[in-house]
């Protein structure tokens, strides 16, 4: 997981749109990035403003969806 390009901007103040800053930019964001494991069945979260990748491809992976506020209900749907 690595956090996104637009939170390292606001975190340090760096503009966006400035192509001057993409090295730093590129270098804060593998410098916080880290790597968890998740073991079959186990279920974990990426934290708002980071961007995860799975590196293992060999069975289905599932996010939850909201289907009833109320109810507090969700349902599982493959990604």
């Amino acid at each position: 997981m690595m956090p996104t390009i637009e939170s390292i901007c606001e975190d340090y103040g760096l503009d966006y749109y400035d192509d001057n800053n993409t090295r730093d930019l590129l270098e804060q964001q593998g410098l916080e990035a880290y790597q968890i494991e998740v073991n079959d069945g186990e279920t974990f979260e990426i934290p708002q403003c980071f961007t995860g990748r799975i590196e293992q491809d060999e069975q289905n992976y599932y996010k939850k969806v909201l289907v009833d506020e109320d109810m507090d209900y969700y349902e599982r749907e493959v990604i």
